[in-house]
Protein backbone atom coordinates (compact mmCIF):
# COMPACT_ATOMS: atom_id res chain seq x y z
CA UNK A 1 0.00 0.00 0.00
CA UNK A 2 1.26 3.39 -1.03
CA UNK A 3 2.35 6.03 1.55
CA UNK A 4 -1.06 8.24 0.43
CA UNK A 5 -3.05 5.37 0.49
CA UNK A 6 -2.19 3.84 3.93
CA UNK A 7 -2.89 7.20 5.23
CA UNK A 8 -6.27 8.02 3.59
CA UNK A 9 -6.73 4.36 5.23
CA UNK A 10 -6.04 5.44 8.82
CA UNK A 11 -7.89 8.79 8.63
CA UNK A 12 -10.79 6.63 7.62
CA UNK A 13 -10.27 4.31 10.22
CA UNK A 14 -9.98 6.78 13.05
CA UNK A 15 -13.53 8.61 11.90
CA UNK A 16 -15.00 5.17 11.51
CA UNK A 17 -13.70 4.83 15.50
CA UNK A 18 -14.37 8.10 16.60
CA UNK A 19 -18.18 7.78 15.61
CA UNK A 20 -18.58 4.91 17.07
CA UNK A 21 -17.03 5.91 19.57
CA UNK A 22 -18.84 9.17 19.92
CA UNK A 23 -22.38 7.37 19.63
CA UNK A 24 -21.80 4.79 22.35
CA UNK A 25 -21.21 7.85 24.51
CA UNK A 26 -24.28 9.64 23.55
CA UNK A 27 -26.13 7.02 24.06
CA UNK A 28 -24.45 6.27 27.74
CA UNK A 29 -26.14 9.72 28.14
CA UNK A 30 -29.87 8.06 28.26
CA UNK A 31 -28.96 5.56 31.21
CA UNK A 32 -29.49 5.64 34.57
CA UNK A 33 -26.03 5.07 35.13
CA UNK A 34 -24.44 8.56 34.15
CA UNK A 35 -27.96 10.21 35.56
CA UNK A 36 -27.46 8.62 39.06
CA UNK A 37 -23.55 9.38 38.48
CA UNK A 38 -24.01 12.92 38.39
CA UNK A 39 -20.50 14.88 39.22
CA UNK A 40 -18.47 11.43 39.20
CA UNK A 41 -15.13 10.82 38.08
CA UNK A 42 -16.96 8.92 34.95
CA UNK A 43 -19.45 11.43 33.81
CA UNK A 44 -16.27 13.76 34.08
CA UNK A 45 -14.55 11.74 32.12
CA UNK A 46 -17.08 11.22 29.10
CA UNK A 47 -17.98 15.14 29.45
CA UNK A 48 -13.76 15.95 28.55
CA UNK A 49 -14.14 13.09 25.82
CA UNK A 50 -17.30 14.48 23.93
CA UNK A 51 -15.52 17.97 24.20
CA UNK A 52 -12.51 16.52 21.98
CA UNK A 53 -14.63 14.85 20.20
CA UNK A 54 -16.75 18.66 19.46
CA UNK A 55 -13.14 19.83 18.59
CA UNK A 56 -12.20 16.84 16.36
CA UNK A 57 -15.82 17.97 14.24
CA UNK A 58 -14.63 21.70 14.47
CA UNK A 59 -11.25 20.92 13.14
CA UNK A 60 -12.47 18.48 10.49
CA UNK A 61 -14.74 20.66 8.95
CA UNK A 62 -12.72 23.61 8.96
CA UNK A 63 -10.31 21.28 7.10
CA UNK A 64 -12.62 20.51 4.08
CA UNK A 65 -14.04 23.65 3.94
CA UNK A 66 -10.22 24.71 3.31
CA UNK A 67 -9.51 21.60 0.64
CA UNK A 68 -12.94 22.38 -1.06
CA UNK A 69 -14.47 18.68 0.22
CA UNK A 70 -18.16 20.11 0.25
CA UNK A 71 -19.52 21.27 -3.15
CA UNK A 72 -21.02 24.85 -2.96
CA UNK A 73 -24.70 23.46 -2.82
CA UNK A 74 -23.66 21.26 0.38
CA UNK A 75 -22.34 24.25 1.77
CA UNK A 76 -25.28 26.81 1.55
CA UNK A 77 -27.38 23.56 2.89
CA UNK A 78 -24.77 23.66 5.58
CA UNK A 79 -24.56 27.00 6.36
CA UNK A 80 -28.13 27.59 6.87
CA UNK A 81 -28.33 24.50 9.49
CA UNK A 82 -25.58 26.28 11.13
CA UNK A 83 -27.15 29.48 10.96
CA UNK A 84 -30.31 28.62 12.49
CA UNK A 85 -28.97 26.12 15.14
CA UNK A 86 -26.67 29.05 15.94
CA UNK A 87 -29.15 31.35 16.80
CA UNK A 88 -31.34 28.77 18.38
CA UNK A 89 -28.45 28.60 20.79
CA UNK A 90 -29.52 31.90 21.92
CA UNK A 91 -32.89 31.76 21.65
CA UNK A 92 -33.56 27.97 22.61
CA UNK A 93 -30.47 27.90 25.12
CA UNK A 94 -29.34 24.53 23.74
CA UNK A 95 -26.52 23.93 21.45
CA UNK A 96 -27.13 20.26 20.89
CA UNK A 97 -28.72 20.79 17.20
CA UNK A 98 -25.41 23.32 16.19
CA UNK A 99 -22.98 20.28 17.87
CA UNK A 100 -24.96 17.52 15.67
CA UNK A 101 -24.25 19.37 12.24
CA UNK A 102 -20.97 19.17 12.88
CA UNK A 103 -20.81 15.76 13.58
CA UNK A 104 -23.00 15.53 9.84
CA UNK A 105 -20.17 17.52 8.47
CA UNK A 106 -17.41 15.53 10.11
CA UNK A 107 -19.16 12.14 8.50
CA UNK A 108 -20.05 14.19 4.77
CA UNK A 109 -18.45 11.34 2.13
CA UNK A 110 -17.96 8.34 4.55
CA UNK A 111 -19.77 5.04 3.46
CA UNK A 112 -23.22 5.17 5.16
CA UNK A 113 -23.08 0.91 5.20
CA UNK A 114 -19.72 0.82 7.10
CA UNK A 115 -21.54 3.99 9.91
CA UNK A 116 -24.78 2.21 9.98
CA UNK A 117 -22.54 -1.15 10.85
CA UNK A 118 -20.54 0.58 13.33
CA UNK A 119 -23.58 2.46 15.18
CA UNK A 120 -24.95 -1.11 14.96
CA UNK A 121 -21.96 -2.42 17.38
CA UNK A 122 -21.95 0.94 19.78
CA UNK A 123 -25.62 0.93 20.76
CA UNK A 124 -26.19 -2.51 20.32
CA UNK A 125 -23.26 -3.27 22.74
CA UNK A 126 -24.46 -0.51 25.46
CA UNK A 127 -28.47 -1.98 24.68
CA UNK A 128 -27.22 -5.68 25.42
CA UNK A 129 -24.95 -4.35 28.40
CA UNK A 130 -27.41 -1.96 30.29
CA UNK A 131 -30.50 -4.33 30.33
CA UNK A 132 -28.15 -7.19 31.42
CA UNK A 133 -26.85 -5.33 34.28
CA UNK A 134 -30.23 -4.21 35.06
CA UNK A 135 -31.85 -7.89 35.63
CA UNK A 136 -28.65 -8.49 37.46
CA UNK A 137 -29.15 -5.62 39.76
CA UNK A 138 -26.27 -3.52 38.52
CA UNK A 139 -28.02 -0.73 37.31
CA UNK A 140 -31.76 0.63 38.24
CA UNK A 141 -34.12 -1.00 37.23
CA UNK A 142 -36.71 1.41 38.89
CA UNK A 143 -40.50 0.35 38.32
CA UNK A 144 -41.70 4.27 37.07
CA UNK A 145 -45.43 3.30 36.87
CA UNK A 146 -46.91 0.76 39.03
CA UNK A 147 -50.42 1.41 37.34
CA UNK A 148 -48.79 0.38 33.68
CA UNK A 149 -45.84 -1.62 34.70
CA UNK A 150 -43.03 0.41 33.11
CA UNK A 151 -39.64 -0.69 34.19
CA UNK A 152 -36.61 1.58 33.28
CA UNK A 153 -33.96 -1.32 32.60
CA UNK A 154 -31.69 0.46 33.31
CA UNK A 155 -31.86 3.33 31.50
CA UNK A 156 -33.36 6.81 32.27
CA UNK A 157 -36.84 6.47 31.11
CA UNK A 158 -38.57 3.43 30.85
CA UNK A 159 -39.66 3.98 26.80
CA UNK A 160 -35.78 4.38 26.23
CA UNK A 161 -34.93 0.72 26.31
CA UNK A 162 -37.72 -0.09 23.43
CA UNK A 163 -36.78 2.94 21.67
CA UNK A 164 -33.18 2.07 20.98
CA UNK A 165 -34.01 -1.40 19.72
CA UNK A 166 -35.92 -0.40 17.56
CA UNK A 167 -33.17 1.65 15.86
CA UNK A 168 -30.40 -1.35 16.33
CA UNK A 169 -33.47 -3.65 15.02
CA UNK A 170 -33.63 -1.12 12.13
CA UNK A 171 -30.00 -0.77 11.25
CA UNK A 172 -29.22 -5.00 11.91
CA UNK A 173 -32.30 -5.57 9.23
CA UNK A 174 -30.53 -2.79 6.85
CA UNK A 175 -27.17 -4.32 7.40
CA UNK A 176 -28.48 -7.92 6.74
CA UNK A 177 -31.16 -6.91 4.10
CA UNK A 178 -31.82 -9.39 1.58
CA UNK A 179 -29.83 -11.94 3.58
CA UNK A 180 -32.01 -11.90 6.91
CA UNK A 181 -34.30 -14.75 7.50
CA UNK A 182 -37.42 -15.50 9.07
CA UNK A 183 -36.20 -17.19 11.94
CA UNK A 184 -34.00 -13.42 12.48
CA UNK A 185 -37.43 -11.90 11.91
CA UNK A 186 -39.05 -14.39 14.74
CA UNK A 187 -36.48 -14.01 17.27
CA UNK A 188 -36.03 -9.77 16.86
CA UNK A 189 -40.32 -9.98 17.74
CA UNK A 190 -40.00 -11.93 20.52
CA UNK A 191 -37.63 -9.56 22.19
CA UNK A 192 -39.75 -6.46 21.13
CA UNK A 193 -42.48 -8.43 22.80
CA UNK A 194 -40.54 -8.73 25.73
CA UNK A 195 -39.30 -5.40 25.90
CA UNK A 196 -43.41 -3.71 25.56
CA UNK A 197 -44.50 -6.24 28.38
CA UNK A 198 -41.58 -5.01 30.85
CA UNK A 199 -42.12 -1.09 29.26
CA UNK A 200 -45.19 -0.63 28.04
CA UNK A 201 -44.23 1.55 25.46
CA UNK A 202 -47.03 1.46 22.76
CA UNK A 203 -45.10 3.27 19.64
CA UNK A 204 -41.75 1.35 19.02
CA UNK A 205 -43.47 -1.65 19.53
CA UNK A 206 -45.76 -0.95 16.74
CA UNK A 207 -43.79 0.13 14.58
CA UNK A 208 -40.74 -2.17 14.42
CA UNK A 209 -43.81 -5.12 15.03
CA UNK A 210 -45.13 -4.47 11.19
CA UNK A 211 -42.04 -3.46 9.94
CA UNK A 212 -40.62 -7.20 11.34
CA UNK A 213 -43.91 -8.89 9.71
CA UNK A 214 -43.29 -6.81 6.44
CA UNK A 215 -39.44 -8.36 6.36
CA UNK A 216 -40.79 -12.07 7.79
CA UNK A 217 -43.21 -11.92 4.76
CA UNK A 218 -40.69 -10.61 2.27
CA UNK A 219 -38.38 -13.61 3.46
CA UNK A 220 -40.86 -16.12 2.54
CA UNK A 221 -42.45 -15.12 -0.47
CA UNK A 222 -40.52 -13.64 -3.37
CA UNK A 223 -43.84 -12.48 -4.96
CA UNK A 224 -44.91 -10.84 -1.96
CA UNK A 225 -41.30 -8.75 -2.03
CA UNK A 226 -41.82 -7.94 -5.59
CA UNK A 227 -45.30 -6.71 -5.03
CA UNK A 228 -43.92 -4.55 -1.89
CA UNK A 229 -41.23 -2.80 -4.53
CA UNK A 230 -43.94 -2.42 -7.17
CA UNK A 231 -46.14 -0.53 -4.09
CA UNK A 232 -43.27 1.58 -2.96
CA UNK A 233 -42.19 2.86 -6.88
CA UNK A 234 -46.01 3.36 -7.78
CA UNK A 235 -46.13 5.45 -5.36
CA UNK A 236 -42.85 7.39 -5.38
CA UNK A 237 -44.28 11.11 -5.16
CA UNK A 238 -46.57 10.63 -2.36
CA UNK A 239 -43.70 8.92 -0.21
CA UNK A 240 -41.77 11.69 -0.69
CA UNK A 241 -44.45 13.63 1.01
CA UNK A 242 -43.89 11.48 4.36
CA UNK A 243 -42.13 13.71 6.69
CA UNK A 244 -44.44 17.07 5.38
CA UNK A 245 -47.34 14.89 5.82
CA UNK A 246 -45.69 13.83 9.25
CA UNK A 247 -44.77 17.34 9.98
CA UNK A 248 -48.38 19.18 9.57
CA UNK A 249 -49.57 16.38 11.78
CA UNK A 250 -47.73 16.40 14.22
CA UNK A 251 -48.65 20.66 14.18
CA UNK A 252 -52.30 20.56 13.82
CA UNK A 253 -53.32 16.98 15.14
CA UNK A 254 -53.06 18.75 19.33
CA UNK A 255 -54.69 22.41 17.91
CA UNK A 256 -57.76 20.11 16.67
CA UNK A 257 -61.12 20.38 18.52
CA UNK A 258 -60.18 18.67 22.03
CA UNK A 259 -63.42 18.29 22.68
CA UNK A 260 -64.19 15.17 19.71
CA UNK A 261 -64.35 11.88 20.55
CA UNK A 262 -62.13 11.06 17.40
CA UNK A 263 -59.54 14.00 19.28
CA UNK A 264 -60.18 12.37 22.89
CA UNK A 265 -59.60 8.56 21.42
CA UNK A 266 -56.37 9.30 19.82
CA UNK A 267 -55.11 11.22 23.33
CA UNK A 268 -55.86 8.22 25.06
CA UNK A 269 -54.04 6.10 22.47
CA UNK A 270 -50.76 8.36 22.56
CA UNK A 271 -50.96 8.11 26.60
CA UNK A 272 -51.88 11.66 26.74
CA UNK A 273 -49.24 13.60 23.91
CA UNK A 274 -51.78 15.19 22.37
CA UNK A 275 -52.85 17.20 25.39
CA UNK A 276 -49.55 17.72 26.60
CA UNK A 277 -48.61 18.92 23.17
CA UNK A 278 -51.58 21.32 22.95
CA UNK A 279 -50.24 22.63 26.23
CA UNK A 280 -46.98 23.40 24.76
CA UNK A 281 -48.50 25.22 21.74
CA UNK A 282 -50.85 27.21 23.84
CA UNK A 283 -48.23 28.14 26.33
CA UNK A 284 -45.49 28.94 23.97
CA UNK A 285 -46.74 29.05 20.38
CA UNK A 286 -44.40 29.17 17.24
CA UNK A 287 -41.83 31.52 16.01
CA UNK A 288 -39.39 31.61 13.07
CA UNK A 289 -36.31 31.69 15.38
CA UNK A 290 -37.40 29.53 18.15
CA UNK A 291 -37.60 30.71 21.97
CA UNK A 292 -36.49 28.24 25.46
CA UNK A 293 -39.19 25.92 26.41
CA UNK A 294 -38.20 24.67 29.88
CA UNK A 295 -39.03 21.06 30.41
CA UNK A 296 -38.83 18.75 33.65
CA UNK A 297 -38.40 15.53 32.13
CA UNK A 298 -39.71 12.08 33.23
CA UNK A 299 -36.78 10.25 34.73
CA UNK A 300 -35.29 7.53 37.36
CA UNK A 301 -34.35 10.94 38.89
CA UNK A 302 -37.67 11.73 40.06
CA UNK A 303 -39.31 8.44 40.03
CA UNK A 304 -41.49 9.27 36.94
CA UNK A 305 -43.42 12.05 38.34
CA UNK A 306 -43.70 15.74 37.11
CA UNK A 307 -46.28 18.10 37.94
CA UNK A 308 -45.69 19.88 34.21
CA UNK A 309 -48.94 19.59 32.19
CA UNK A 310 -46.43 20.27 28.66
CA UNK A 311 -44.08 17.80 27.28
CA UNK A 312 -43.26 18.16 23.52
CA UNK A 313 -42.84 14.19 22.88
CA UNK A 314 -43.18 14.44 19.34
CA UNK A 315 -39.80 15.23 17.27
CA UNK A 316 -41.30 17.53 14.40
CA UNK A 317 -42.73 20.05 16.82
CA UNK A 318 -40.08 20.19 19.34
CA UNK A 319 -37.63 21.30 16.98
CA UNK A 320 -40.47 23.79 15.31
CA UNK A 321 -41.60 24.89 18.59
CA UNK A 322 -37.73 24.92 20.26
CA UNK A 323 -35.48 25.96 17.28
CA UNK A 324 -37.80 27.56 15.10
CA UNK A 325 -40.19 27.42 11.61
CA UNK A 326 -36.98 27.62 9.53
CA UNK A 327 -35.21 25.03 11.44
CA UNK A 328 -38.05 22.16 11.22
CA UNK A 329 -38.18 23.43 7.51
CA UNK A 330 -34.74 22.31 7.07
CA UNK A 331 -34.72 19.32 8.80
CA UNK A 332 -38.00 17.98 6.45
CA UNK A 333 -36.39 18.64 3.47
CA UNK A 334 -33.29 16.56 4.86
CA UNK A 335 -35.54 13.70 5.26
CA UNK A 336 -37.23 14.44 1.84
CA UNK A 337 -33.95 14.23 0.51
CA UNK A 338 -32.85 11.17 2.20
CA UNK A 339 -35.65 9.43 0.54
CA UNK A 340 -35.58 11.04 -3.07
CA UNK A 341 -31.65 9.59 -2.32
CA UNK A 342 -32.72 6.06 -1.68
CA UNK A 343 -34.86 5.80 -4.53
CA UNK A 344 -32.33 7.00 -6.79
CA UNK A 345 -29.85 4.06 -5.18
CA UNK A 346 -32.88 1.55 -5.28
CA UNK A 347 -32.37 1.34 -1.72
CA UNK A 348 -35.28 -0.19 -0.94
CA UNK A 349 -34.98 -1.10 2.99
CA UNK A 350 -33.80 2.67 3.77
CA UNK A 351 -37.21 3.41 2.37
CA UNK A 352 -38.83 1.57 4.15
CA UNK A 353 -36.42 2.73 7.63
CA UNK A 354 -37.61 6.33 6.26
CA UNK A 355 -40.96 5.90 5.86
CA UNK A 356 -40.88 4.05 9.72
CA UNK A 357 -39.31 7.40 10.98
CA UNK A 358 -41.94 9.73 8.99
CA UNK A 359 -44.18 8.21 11.34
CA UNK A 360 -42.61 7.31 13.96
CA UNK A 361 -41.42 11.02 15.10
CA UNK A 362 -45.05 12.28 14.93
CA UNK A 363 -45.07 10.76 18.21
CA UNK A 364 -41.79 10.59 19.27
CA UNK A 365 -39.42 13.31 19.73
CA UNK A 366 -36.40 10.90 18.04
CA UNK A 367 -36.43 13.25 14.44
CA UNK A 368 -32.57 13.75 15.30
CA UNK A 369 -31.34 12.36 17.86
CA UNK A 370 -28.00 9.93 19.17
CA UNK A 371 -30.12 7.06 18.97
CA UNK A 372 -31.28 7.75 15.11
CA UNK A 373 -28.16 7.60 13.32
CA UNK A 374 -30.10 7.03 10.02
CA UNK A 375 -30.27 10.95 9.81
CA UNK A 376 -26.39 10.83 8.39
CA UNK A 377 -27.57 9.03 5.28
CA UNK A 378 -28.12 12.26 3.13
CA UNK A 379 -24.84 13.45 3.96
CA UNK A 380 -22.34 9.88 2.88
CA UNK A 381 -21.47 8.25 0.03
CA UNK A 382 -21.84 10.60 -3.01
CA UNK A 383 -22.78 14.86 -2.64
CA UNK A 384 -26.40 14.31 -2.92
CA UNK A 385 -26.82 17.74 -2.83
CA UNK A 386 -25.15 19.21 -5.81
CA UNK A 387 -28.41 17.38 -7.86
CA UNK A 388 -30.75 19.85 -5.78
CA UNK A 389 -32.33 22.20 -7.86
CA UNK A 390 -33.07 25.12 -5.84
CA UNK A 391 -29.40 24.67 -4.22
CA UNK A 392 -28.16 24.89 -8.14
CA UNK A 393 -29.93 28.08 -8.63
CA UNK A 394 -28.30 29.93 -5.17
CA UNK A 395 -24.79 28.33 -6.35
CA UNK A 396 -24.99 29.26 -9.71
CA UNK A 397 -26.04 32.66 -8.58
CA UNK A 398 -22.98 32.98 -5.97
CA UNK A 399 -20.61 32.40 -8.78
CA UNK A 400 -21.94 34.62 -10.90
CA UNK A 401 -22.39 37.45 -8.71
CA UNK A 402 -19.81 36.92 -5.75
CA UNK A 403 -17.24 34.50 -6.80
CA UNK A 404 -16.17 36.11 -10.27
CA UNK A 405 -16.08 39.51 -8.82
CA UNK A 406 -13.67 38.40 -5.92
CA UNK A 407 -11.71 36.73 -8.31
Amino acid sequence: MEKSGRLKWLIEMLIYTVFGLYVFMTCFCNTAWYSFGEGSSLNTFLKIVRYICYGLFLLSAVYKIRQKHYSIEAMIYFSSLLLFSCIGMFTGKDNSLFLTILFYMFLFGMSSNRLVKYAFIAQGLLLSLTIICAFAGLADNSLLDPVRMRYSLGFNWSNLGPILYLFVSSEYIYIRKNKITAIECVVMEIINVFLFKLTDTKMSFAILSVGLILVFVCTVSDSFKSYVKKILNKFYKGILLLPIIGAFLACWLPLYNSNSKVWMTLNYILSGRLWQCKNAIVEYGFSLFGRYIPVEVYSVLNGGNSDQTYFIDSGYLHFAMKYGIFIIILLVALYVLSLWKAYKKKDYYMIGIYIMLSVFCINDIHLISAFNIFTIYAFCDEDLFRHVSVLKKISNWINIHLLKKVA
